[in-house]
């Protein structure tokens, strides 16, 4: 058959073989399906026009809406439990709505997707974080899909964020002892890094985790001779850039923790030498800025005092290891697995671990059956003073 009889959108490839193309308005692309046989050709085409009307007249008309407006509406329609649904509520107001939020629903691109993938990878943020931004992130557009507003979401090609490297960390990691916990402070010290000394000593005498430690304020000890401290808040920062005050992380991270002498000594030398600084922050609570808080924070960084994100001591905690030539990776975190260390080897309850530590329970019978008493609690203050005590002579010796 001669090319001129050949219906618009046909073309013949020789040897009976046609390219059937069918133009797709909403995707700016056209459609294209090569098949054997004209009367197969003929009736590919007839079905990808319908398919592609039908499409278009499944798409909402007018103006979409921005992904913040049409991110408040799906979540409020989502039917989860209230942890839940204030967890989709905080992921998306801290990290979707910052970069994407202005936009509106159908004007996304796939470089914006990408770019958004980009820097979440990019953040201090866990790798399991990530991934969880990530999964909200993809569904919040295929609700815009089904909605109407998109034939296709922007995340559709974009890889997931990259979470084999959480596993990584977890198998080669390094709990340092007591000993060797407080041997890289004294590196630290040597360096004059005040501010790393302090972090590391304070993880390891309360056990608080990166951000409660980061945010720990004079407002939360029993100063001027502090031997208890009261957990209200930790410091975090968003995926955006600059930093907000927010609740722990559950509602166990609402806790008191004793204090050993050798950690209000610390505490000590550390206001001695540095005085506490005063700032405003947004206090963050379900992912809903609920005003401003003011606090004196005790660390912050080498170039002045200013707000300081975990991954700044994290880092430095790494390279200390690394340079003291301590087995596998030592993070942040695992000073807090030193404490409790300390602790389930001086024989403390695990009910009290749980308490001091912001768990919310070692087991079901442990949680209904035991609480944490005034003398498991002394046996845990006692247990970090003979460790750090003992930690601090083996490395005098050693240094000697």
């Amino acid at each position: 058959m001669s090319a001129g009889s050949l219906p618009p959108g046909v073309s013949d490839e020789g040897n009976g073989r046609y390219r059937v193309r069918v133009y797709n308005p909403s995707t700016r692309a056209y459609i294209q399906r090569r098949v054997v046989g004209l009367r197969e050709a003929r009736r590919v085409q007839a079905e990808l026009r319908a398919d592609v009307a039908k499409a278009d007249n499944g798409r909402r008309r007018g103006r979409a809406p921005t992904v913040e407006a049409f991110g408040e509406s799906w979540r409020t329609e989502l039917r989860h439990g209230p942890l839940t649904e204030a967890d989709v509520a905080a992921t998306l107001r801290l990290h979707v709505y910052p970069g994407l939020g202005h936009l509106r629903v159908d004007e996304v691109t796939h470089r914006d997707a990408m770019g958004f993938m980009r820097r979440l990878e990019q953040t201090d943020l866990a790798p399991s974080t990530q991934g969880k931004i990530d999964s909200q992130v993809r569904a919040l557009f295929g609700a815009v899909v089904a909605d109407g507003w998109r034939d296709l979401s922007p995340f559709a090609r974009v890889n997931r964020v990259r979470l084999s490297r959480a596993q990584t960390r977890r198998q080669d990691e390094h709990v340092p002892s007591a000993a060797e916990a407080l041997h890289l402070a004294d590196l630290a010290r040597d360096e004059g890094r005040l501010d790393v000394w302090a972090f590391i000593r304070l993880a390891v005498g309360t056990g608080l985790r990166g951000g409660e430690l980061v945010g720990l304020s004079v407002d939360e000890l029993d100063y001027p001779q502090p031997t208890r401290l009261e957990v209200t808040h930790q410091l975090q920062r968003r995926a955006g850039g600059g930093f907000y005050l927010c609740p722990p992380k559950t509602e166990a991270g609402l806790r008191t923790v004793p204090l050993a002498p050798a950690v209000a000594e610390t505490l000590a030398v550390l206001t001695a030498q540095r005085s506490p600084h005063e700032v405003t922050l947004p206090w963050v609570e379900r992912g809903t800025e609920r005003g401003e808080r003011t606090v004196g924070l005790l660390l912050s960084g080498r170039y002045g005092p200013a707000p300081v994100h975990e991954s700044v001591m994290a880092r430095a905690v790494r390279a200390l290891a690394e340079r003291a030539g301590l087995p596998g990776r030592v993070t942040a975190h695992s000073l807090r697995k030193t404490y409790t260390t300390i602790l389930g080897d001086a024989g403390v309850p695990l009910k009290v671990i749980d308490t001091v530590t912001g768990h919310e329970s070692s087991g079901l019978t442990l949680g209904v059956y035991t609480t944490a008493t005034a003398e498991g609690v002394a046996r845990a203050r006692q247990a970090v003073q003979n460790a750090l005590t003992t930690a601090d002579s083996e490395n005098s010796v050693r240094a000697s």
